[in-house]
């Protein structure tokens, strides 16, 4: 919409020839002065004719009517009267006033939300920079709002993949897993299996020779907490599988990849 001439869409481009020279020009010129605009006359007098027809359709489709095609590369000479509720020619300044209210319902709302997102990602981007990873996770999990941790997760897939995880981020980074397989958004669901089956890939030899190794109480409290750790993550991998379960009940690919996770977490030592 806008500004330019009216090209008509039904004609196709090779109706102007080239011209080389100025005669040609100036006749090619009189030619476009004569050609009849697709404009809002001749809209109407097509809608006129076709609901004036007997068990016509209502849908311009319908009646073989052309497109305006997506890829166009320039103005096309709309009518922006086309584009208003069928019941109404012109916009009053009470209904324009009504317009407005209405884009602008839920504007500020969303600005407070897409702001505090922002203050968010913020927050996790100092402490990334600064090299607190773990730091960075913890904030994640404590903000509560899987929006951003899968904005932040996704950013920050790459570097995890290169060694950068490391085992105790398991703890922070379960619980906020075990909450977007809980998702109604697709994305959330195969963001989370997709780092589930990262920790367990990276972590799961780890967990099970540590587990199988016999455990001294009081003389040697690193080996201890460790084991300690390893139980823990477990436990959260197993609190992974209720949501696993109910995705993988679904006939899709999504639920495929849910059924291979539990298998991995079903492997792991009790």
């Amino acid at each position: 919409p806008g500004g330019g001439p009216s090209i008509d869409f039904r004609t196709p481009p090779a109706r102007y020839p080239k011209t080389s020279n100025t005669n040609s020009s100036s006749s090619s010129s009189s030619s476009r002065r004569n050609h009849v605009k697709p404009s809002t006359h001749t809209a109407a007098t097509a809608s006129s004719s076709s609901s004036s027809s007997s068990g016509a359709s209502s849908g311009g489709a319908a009646m073989g009517q052309t497109f305006v095609r997506l890829d166009r590369g320039a103005p096309v000479g709309l009518d922006p009267s086309q584009f208003l509720p069928k019941n109404t020619n012109t916009i009053d300044a009470a209904s324009e006033e009504q317009i407005q209210r209405k884009l602008l319902k839920d504007h500020g709302t969303m600005c407070g939300i897409l702001s505090q997102r922002l203050n968010h990602i913020r927050v996790i981007g100092v402490l990334w920079k600064q090299g607190n990873v773990k730091g960075a996770l913890q904030a994640l999990g404590s903000i509560e709002d899987l929006s951003v941790a899968v904005d932040v997760l996704v950013a920050a897939e790459s570097s995890f993949k290169n060694n950068v995880l490391k085992l105790d981020m398991c703890l922070d980074l379960l619980p906020i897993l075990t909450k977007m397989l809980g998702s109604q958004f697709e994305d959330y669901v195969k963001t989370a299996m997709r780092y589930t089956k990262l920790l367990l890939r990276s972590f799961s030899a780890v967990i099970a020779s540590t587990l199988a190794q016999p455990v001294s109480l009081g003389t040697n409290l690193a080996q201890e907490e460790r084991y300690e750790r390893c139980n823990s993550i477990v436990r959260l991998f197993r609190a992974l599988v209720p949501p696993l379960q109910r995705i993988a009940a679904k006939s899709s690919q999504v639920g495929s990849e849910a059924s291979t996770v539990i298998v991995m977490i079903e492997q792991l030592k009790k």
